[in-house]
């Protein structure tokens, strides 16, 4: 039976203090398919990159002295020239990635050992253009819910839609098996100098996917914190105003085409 292979970008900023246990997390996975696994330098301070660079260098060791014939890990490592920013950097991880399916992971959380396994079992029934898996908030705001679906699965794109327009389908862009061809036949990418990248990114997905698998397991463990990626202390009242001016216009000029569903996510 085929195992897709599966990317997994993880952009880098600042995070020198968390990303031992994401990468470690990543290393542990228990599927069987192959894995690359692709870091975004983003340009940070600290030294986020040179703690990533020596567990990978140890990781790839220890598989050495195995003498394995093929890692199921390939590690890759970009690097920005300039801090862009966190839409940037995932943009940047897509366009890298070879795998069949897109898996968004921020270097401040982590995920289950089985994650990939547990995402990738209902592919091997369909090739569904999205699975999801259930997400367990961890620091600040522990009692926060994201999954109002008790569906394993959910087809046809008004369908899939309904679910969003209701706010039963969490917008962050994690935790998500995308299929790559997908994003990009559809030119899914995320707005780069945006806050609340995800929110916009999202609603393009949900105007066009026809196919979405529920997994209802914790697959992905997010740290809640205020000095993540996506807030940096430089971003000015301005900034966050035009991010939320960009997201309403592209919204209002890609309107959908059920006006019922439409008005749902106008009034959010």
């Amino acid at each position: 039976m085929h195992q897709y292979n599966i990317s997994i970008i993880i952009p880098v900023y600042n995070v020198a203090e968390y990303i031992t246990e994401c990468l470690q997390s990543v290393m542990r996975q228990t599927y069987q398919g192959a894995i690359e696994c692709i870091l975004v330098d983003d340009c940070g301070t600290d030294d986020s990159i040179a703690i990533a660079e020596q567990l990978i260098a140890d990781y790839n060791s220890a598989k050495s002295k195995e003498q394995t014939t093929e890692s199921k890990f390939e590690f890759k490592i970009l690097h920005h020239d300039h801090n862009r920013g966190l839409s940037a950097a995932r943009n940047t991880g897509t366009d890298a990635a070879i795998g069949e399916y897109i898996y968004y992971l921020d270097s401040d959380d982590y995920i289950s050992d089985d994650c990939i396994e547990v995402l990738a079992e209902p592919l091997k029934q369909k090739e569904y253009d999205m699975v999801l898996g259930d997400i367990q908030p961890f620091g600040d705001n522990t009692n926060l819910q994201y999954f109002f679906v008790v569906e394993n699965e959910i087809n046809g794109n008004k369908s899939i839609f309904t679910y969003y327009a209701n706010r039963q389908l969490y917008v962050m862009a994690w935790n998500k098996l995308c299929r790559r061809s997908f994003l990009k036949n559809n030119d899914i990418t995320f707005l780069e100098g945006q806050l609340h990248e995800d929110e916009l990114w999202t609603y393009k997905v949900m105007s066009r996917i026809d196919s979405i698998a529920i997994q209802h397991s914790y697959s992905y463990f997010y740290r809640s914190r205020g000095g993540s990626i996506a807030n940096t202390n430089n971003l000015t009242n301005g900034m966050k105003a035009k991010s939320y001016f960009d997201t309403i216009q592209y919204i209002i000029l890609h309107p959908y085409d059920n006006d019922e569903l439409y008005s749902k996510v106008v009034d959010f």
